[in-house]
Order: C-alpha cells, then sequence, then structure tokens
C-alpha cells in the first residue's frame, strides 16, 4: 500500500517552520512570489531551510515561484542546495502547452523553461490553476516530470486561496498529482476518496492557518499530516 505524501505550504516564520518540521511533514513549501500574503525572498526561506535541515534532514523543500517571473526563476539557480524541486505555478489551465514559455526535461534529469537552464537537483513540479475540466491529453504533453500540483483557480491569485476544485473535472488525469485548494484536516479524507486513483498526496497552505498567513496552527498541522499518511492507497 503507498502512504500519500503531506504537504505544508505557505511557510514563513522560523520558529514556526521549526515545529511544522518536527512534526514530519513530507514536504515544506515556500512561496516566493512578491505580493502574496505568505512571500519570502529566496535568501531567507534558504537560511530557514539550512536551519530546518540541521534537526529534521528528511523533510523535502519546494520553492513556489510564478511561471512567468523570469527573474525569480533565474535567481534560484543559487538556491539548488536548498530546494529540491521547484514548484512553477502555471499560467493557465487553458494553456497547459505553456507555448510562451515551454518546459523541457531532458534524460539526464536537467531542464528548461524557454531559455531558463536548471540542473537535476531541483526538480520542476508544474502547478496547474483547475477551472474547468482537464485533458489528460495535454496534461501529458507539458508534464514529462515526475508529478505535478492540481490547485483551484481564482482570478488574479496564484495559490493559497482556499478555494476548491470540483472533484469531476479531474477525474481523468493518470499522471501522478498533489491535490491541493481549499482543503484542511476535517475535509482532506473525503477529497481523496473523491480524487482520481493517480493522486500521491494533498498540499494546504490557508487551511493549516488560523486567519494568520504564513503562521500555522500546529494542531491542524499534525491532523492534516495523520490524515493524510493513514488514508489507505491500495
Amino acid at each position: 500500500m503507498a502512504v500519500l505524501l503531506a504537504k505544508v505550504c505557505g511557510n514563513t516564520m522560523l520558529e514556526n517552520a521549526l515545529q511544522v518540521a518536527a512534526l514530519q511533514p513530507d514536504i515544506m513549501g515556500w512561496v516566493l512570489v512578491p505580493g502574496t500574503p505568505r512571500y519570502l525572498d529566496p535568501a531567507t526561506a534558504a537560511r530557514n531551510i539550512e536551519r530546518i535541515q540541521r534537526s529534521f534532514p528528511m523533510v523535502k523543500h519546494w520553492a513556489v515561484v510564478l511561471h512567468s517571473n523570469t527573474a525569480q526563476l533565474r535567481a534560484l539557480g543559487q538556491f539548488d542546495q536548498f530546494f529540491q524541486a521547484i514548484q512553477i505555478v502555471w499560467p493557465d489551465s487553458d494553456d497547459l502547452p505553456g507555448n510562451t514559455r515551454p518546459l523541457h526535461i531532458a534524460a539526464d534529469g536537467s531542464w528548461s523553461l524557454g531559455d531558463l537552464q536548471f540542473t537535476a537537483s531541483m526538480e520542476p513540479v508544474p502547478a496547474i490553476r483547475v477551472k474547468a475540466q482537464i485533458d489528460n491529453n495535454s496534461l501529458q504533453r507539458i508534464l514529462k516530470c515526475g508529478h505535478f500540483v492540481l490547485d483551484a483557480w481564482v482570478a488574479g491569485q496564484a495559490g493559497g486561496t482556499g478555494h476548491r476544485i470540483r472533484s469531476e473535472w479531474i477525474q481523468s488525469v493518470q499522471r501522478p498529482f498533489l491535490l491541493a485548494g481549499g482543503l484542511d484536516p476535517l475535509n482532506v479524507t473525503q477529497a481523496i476518496k473523491a480524487a482520481p486513483a493517480s493522486i500521491i498526496g494533498a498540499d494546504s497552505s490557508s487551511g493549516l492557518e488560523n486567519g494568520i498567513a504564513g503562521v500555522k496552527d500546529l494542531a491542524k498541522v499534525k491532523a492534516w499530516i495523520k490524515a493524510i499518511h493513514n488514508y489507505q492507497v491500495l
């Protein structure tokens, strides 16, 4: 039986993030999108991760960036020892091929996004904001990577909105994905049950807070991880 991955996204404060890491999520996400409520600059996020890795080396860390932010993506090259993956917020589920900045992955695991080049040390994880039914063939054209994130689409926002995806929109998805969008410890089990069998984990940000963006409620985080890890996938 497979164990699903528990991701806690939108970490900000070091002390709180250390407490989150002690609860052993599989992945912690760091939002490097300027102007968003949980934004951290890459250098601050890297310092926090370095401290976390001393005590909790098994926790993986993903940088969350916009597909369109060339400067932010280029800057991540100097922090590849801290982030195991880059979660790339795709422009729109209507533009899955990413024609303006296509993703290409080489046989050795290195990859490029437009003219930006990355080594295999930071895996690309496209985050698709879903606003209608997804065609699995379209996903296959861009997602030759190991997995991706499905999040709810909200106009003008990159994530962390608390909105849910309609489960019927993703039933044809056959590529491995983490489910995001309006999830919390109380609804995640039902959301996983309603998702297609290709689900490999769940991702939450605002659903693990008590009204202060970036500060996680540890009781909610503990319940979140337990609900996901206890779910049995045949």
